[in-house]
């Protein structure tokens, strides 16, 4: 009997829950790192259109002759710039084929460690990501085309050499 008797202060101390402390992010780091990789990937970007922007400068220069003669004759602007569009919906299609085949190999590559990227919600979501990434090859080639060919159509005739 003597067993059952206890303090009221220990009675209360066993009926307190224990205190829990919430656990610690130990992220600092993963900030960072995710930083660092952001900026890395805005510079690749900012690489790629600067590399972009040169070839199709480059494919205009190298048929200013022609596209000089054609205005000399009264050609269109349009009519001009057609031939560059074309080539660049083209381009732009190839380019968001690679980007997405490449996209395709990492998913099936991180399928076996990562099975939930299997259901059916998720290649839904892929294939949005798939389909913005052909239209987005289609959209930045052509934009990039229309403004470096709109900017050489315009230039007078006696300045084609200077571009």
């Amino acid at each position: 009997m003597a067993e059952t008797l206890i303090p009221l202060e220990e009675r209360e101390e066993e009926r307190r829950p224990s205190r829990v402390e919430p656990p610690r992010r130990s992220g600092g780091w993963v900030g960072k790192l995710a930083l660092v990789l952001a900026v890395f990937a805005a510079a690749l970007l900012v690489i790629s259109l600067i590399l972009l922007s040169n070839t199709i400068r480059l494919s205009i220069y190298s048929k200013r002759y022609l596209i000089n003669t054609m205005k000399l004759v009264g050609a269109t602007k349009w009519f001009i710039m057609r031939p560059f569009l074309a080539s660049s919906v083209w381009q732009g299609l190839a380019a968001g084929a690679g980007a997405s085949a490449l996209f395709g190999v990492a998913l099936y590559g991180l399928s076996e460690a990562l099975p939930e990227l299997t259901s059916l919600a998720a290649m839904t979501k892929a294939m949005v990501i798939v389909g913005s990434m052909m239209a987005g090859g289609v959209a930045i080639a052509l934009l990039f085309t229309a403004v470096s060919v709109n900017r050489f159509v315009n230039m007078k005739s006696d300045k084609i050499h200077l571009y």
